[in-house]
């Protein structure tokens, strides 16, 4: 998850580099492609976490009422 955080942000601001030098640097496509790669890191490693400790509630709350 934190790995997909430095992904996106360091795609936005590739992004934003690259559209700010009008033409000058190029791979607006990798830079777009890292980005959105990242968010969906970002949304998988969210969603693993919440279900990891959904989990974990569960099983906690199972062994303490038996």
């Amino acid at each position: 998850m934190a790995l997909g955080a430095l992904a996106y942000f360091l795609g936005k601001s590739a992004v934003n580099n690259i559209d700010s030098s009008k033409g000058a640097v190029g791979g607006h496509g990798m830079a777009v492609t890292g980005w959105v790669l990242g968010a969906v890191a970002m949304a998988i490693g969210s969603a693993v976490t919440l279900v990891w400790l959904v989990v974990v509630l569960v099983a906690v709350s199972q062994s303490s009422a038996g």
